[in-house]
């Protein structure tokens, strides 16, 4: 049989044939670099998956590239090769693989080997991502922690958590946290966790999201429920708004006048007085904005006078 390298080399060789391959291409050839660097014998093609576990960057591309490998290498051969590559999780953004570690502790107990085999990493790596789950673990902005039952040497997670992306437009997040809360208001056996869900959404929304929503919790007397996060929301305005004029630097604001549209502009905050803010643009003109009506506020202190 032919040396696996040698295979591989031919692989990429075919891969160049197609000239809709070429990103392809650049990351087998990537990947070839690393498995001529590796101190470890490659003996079968299942050998190249230790390499793919040691891997820093491009994981998802080396394991796609991996299995069609292993179909070269079987039309090659006739050899059939014994992998449970495709049924594993192998992810490069470093939130995506918290999500499925999550849902893999549902169903599995933590045990850092069965877990790094999984997920395609090193022991070392799990066990630091293990530990940081029982510690404690940002999540998009939420600390996710897990409480572990132990069963002689086996961990067990005492409690599921269920992450969800929703692809909503503003007025329906705010339809569905308003909703929250007036449920909350009628069924008093889940209002706790019905207010919790609302302020966590709340709390992940973007300056502008938060703004909208921000409004119309006053208008509808919700206030004291969320005050914590509105607080905090319209500090970090008046602490960006602040700097900008001590460092008399240039930024960009969000403003939204009547309810439905918005717009960025850039410029400097020249004055301040009572609720209000005196703005001027890159083309001189000065105007006053109320404070309330700014969703968002970014200093640029890398940026000069002229704006570039």
């Amino acid at each position: 049989m032919e040396n696996v390298k040698e295979l591989f080399h031919q692989f990429i060789d075919e891969l160049k044939n197609d000239v809709r391959n070429k990103a392809l291409v650049t990351a087998a050839e990537k990947f070839l670099v690393e498995i001529e660097n590796s101190s470890k014998e490659i003996r079968e093609p299942e050998d190249l998956e230790e390499i793919l576990r040691s891997s820093k960057t491009g994981k998802e591309k080396k394991r796609d590239l991996l299995l069609r490998f292993y179909s070269f290498f079987e039309n090659k051969t006739g050899i059939s090769v014994e992998s449970d590559l495709e049924d594993k999780v192998v992810v490069d953004n470093s939130q995506e693989r918290l999500f499925a570690i999550l849902q893999y502790t549902q169903t599995h107990p933590i045990e850092v080997e069965a877990m790094a085999d999984f997920f395609m990493t090193s022991t070392k790596s799990m066990g630091k991502i293990a530990a940081s789950l029982e510690n404690g673990q940002k999540l998009m902005g939420k600390e996710i922690k897990i409480p572990i039952e132990r069963e002689g040497w086996k961990r067990y997670s005492k409690v599921s958590y269920h992450p969800i992306l929703l692809n909503l437009t503003m007025p329906e997040v705010t339809a569905m946290t308003i909703g929250l809360m007036e449920v909350a208001k009628e069924e008093k056996l889940y209002s706790d966790q019905f207010e919790r869900v609302a302020r966590e959404i709340y709390k992940g929304l973007t300056y502008y999201g938060k703004g909208c929503l921000s409004k119309l919790i006053k208008a509808k007397g919700m206030t004291e429920a969320f005050s914590r996060e509105i607080r905090d929301y319209e500090d970090s305005i008046s602490d960006n708004i602040i700097a900008m004029m001590k460092t008399e630097k240039p930024g960009t604001i969000q403003i939204n006048t009547n309810g439905t549209d918005y717009l960025f502009i850039d410029c400097f905050i020249i004055d301040n007085k009572e609720d209000s803010i005196l703005i001027r643009t890159k083309n001189g003109k000065e105007r006053w904005f109320s404070i309330s009506d700014v969703y968002s506020c970014e200093c640029h202190q890398d940026r000069n006078d002229d704006f570039e």
